[in-house]
């Protein structure tokens, strides 16, 4: 179990970073790699809301990203594109709010399981 926890670590850490970077395929695998990290987590601790939100999160986080660039295409070749680029900012802005409070539960549950704060207080 102590091997599998050190491993999730240094998965979520590497995903972390990639994330940070945010160029376009980078920040994909980094979330990719933070879900990997939240499922490692979620087996070893046998808590599966850990998985739940932390995917739930990732999952959010990618689609107002592809909602994003939709909407900002369709206000580039648009004729009314001040109304399309206001709509791919509010869902983006409603979008993001929402998958923070996941990423938020996710990490107060690791917090929980783990009985380690530093998670609590990045939440």
């Amino acid at each position: 179990m102590q091997n599998s926890l050190k491993n999730a670590s240094i998965i979520g850490g590497i995903g972390s970073i990639l994330a940070a970077l945010s160029i376009f395929p980078l920040g994909i695998i980094g979330i990719i790699l933070i879900i990997a990290s939240f499922h490692t987590y979620s087996k070893a601790l046998n808590n599966p809301s850990i998985f739940r939100f932390g995917s739930r999160w990732g999952i959010i986080i990618l689609l107002s990203s592809l909602v994003l660039i939709l909407l900002i295409g369709i206000s580039v070749i648009s004729a009314d594109s001040t109304f399309w680029a206001i709509i791919s900012l509010a869902s983006l802005y409603v979008l993001s709010i929402y998958s923070v409070v996941e990423l938020e539960r996710a990490l107060i549950e690791l917090s929980k399981s783990l009985n380690h704060n530093l998670f609590k207080i990045a939440g």
